[in-house]
């Protein structure tokens, strides 16, 4: 099986009579693995939030897109050789989603959906059950339409221990699965085959024949060498994409990764 790869894609493209957002011509800058820059306030915001263990729950940040605070003690899993919760990976995905809709307001390229929706697509039973997410998606709940975007990024945290990143691409007709250790889920991809079909036929009017979709599974990505890094690896994964750019960073970076994460939280904004 060969490795994927993001290549640049030119003209128009149509998955069963659905225009998707044409991508922009000029590749983005390439983003920094580094730190970002911090301006005064937030650096000494930054300072305080990290010296103030006596206040766990006092809140630092909110996002009013997605609903979610995060307090002192949910941001402190930014610290190395921590766990990211579901609270933090939440709220970056939502900045993510946030920064995709102000390049392109009611027309974004990409879907990000929470940590929320793989388990509720199987909340039943745990057994497939599109009706427990059919209207998270509804064009008046997210003031667009998923079935036009190019990708969608999906979260899913196996065995309840592991963050790795799924993406079902409807540009290149596939679903991909992106695991900092290697590892490939090919039910998993299976299912979210089924649910993109359910998808279209819910919502475009038009049957979408994923059967025949390849399952791609990416040797050639970064890898952790450790054990609790898997978070930030789903969400450098998550974010390089949406930019539409090679993965250029590696292990030695992530402790600067989750700075910057970190940081952008504070801000509540993604650059």
């Amino acid at each position: 099986m060969n490795d994927w790869k993001v290549v640049p894609v030119t003209g128009q493209v149509e998955v069963n009579g659905q225009a998707l957002q044409e991508p922009t011509p000029e590749p983005e800058e390439e983003p920094d693995t580094d730190m970002m820059r911090l301006n005064d306030e937030l650096e000494t915001k930054v300072q305080k939030v990290l010296a103030r263990p006596e206040q766990p729950s006092e809140v630092v940040a909110i996002n009013n897109f997605a609903n979610i605070q995060i307090t002192v003690s949910t941001i402190r899993c930014l610290q190395a050789g921590e766990w990211l919760n579901d609270e933090v990976i939440n709220y970056f995905l939502a900045l993510l989603q946030q920064r995709e809709l102000r390049k392109r307001p009611g027309e974004p390229r990409f879907h990000f959906f929470s940590t929320f929706f793989y388990n509720a697509l199987f909340a039943r039973n745990k057994n497939f059950n599109y009706q427990a997410v059919q209207r998270w998606t509804t064009v008046e709940k997210l003031n667009y339409s998923l079935i036009k975007c190019r990708k969608v990024f999906v979260p899913v945290h196996q065995q309840g221990s592991h963050w790795v990143l799924a993406v079902i691409n409807l540009v290149d007709e596939q679903v991909e699965y992106y695991d900092s250790m290697g590892g490939v889920d090919r039910t998993c991809m299976s299912n979210l085959k089924s649910y993109i079909a359910e998808e279209f036929n819910d919502k475009g009017g038009e049957p979408l024949d994923t059967a025949r979709w390849p399952a791609v599974a990416p040797s050639d990505i970064p890898q952790q060498d450790n054990g609790f890094d898997c978070g930030v690896f789903m969400l450098t994964y998550a974010d390089y994409l949406s930019r539409e750019h090679a993965f250029t960073f590696s292990q030695e970076h992530i402790p600067h990764i989750r700075e910057r994460i970190r940081n952008e939280i504070l801000q509540d904004k993604a650059d």
